[in-house]
């Protein structure tokens, strides 16, 4: 768990900006985790590769999203730390960040203007 990542999701929930995951998690392996790491059970809504059938950063996965949230492209901001899941998801015109740390992530959410510094923090 990365506290202050736990922190950035619940600021972006409170001012109603929806957060989602996706993940290669197993279906299995992503019920164990969210019994260890319980902000797991916090996201708005779980892409599970388990279920979807398709593993990042197979170009596939990114539209079983788009249709599940009923977002597409810029509507997006996709955060991944690995730079190969990132340039899929920029293919889809989604706005992206590779994922460093939580500072970098925070400082991302501010330039996009969903939270003011004070809420990243």
């Amino acid at each position: 768990m990365i506290a202050h990542s736990v922190r950035l999701m619940a600021a972006l929930q409170t001012k109603k900006i929806p957060v989602f995951s996706l993940t290669n998690f197993g279906v299995e392996t992503y019920a164990l985790a969210e019994t260890r790491y319980p902000f797991l059970r916090q996201f708005d809504r779980d892409f599970i590769s388990g279920h979807m059938q398709v593993i990042k950063p197979d170009p596939r996965i990114y539209p079983l999203l788009e249709q599940g949230s009923g977002l597409s492209g810029e509507a997006l901001l996709f955060t991944d730390d690995r730079a190969e899941n990132i340039a899929a998801a920029d293919a889809r015109n989604w706005q992206t960040h590779l994922f460093e740390g939580p500072q970098g992530w925070a400082d991302r959410l501010v330039t996009a203007g969903l939270l003011t510094p004070e809420e990243a923090r």
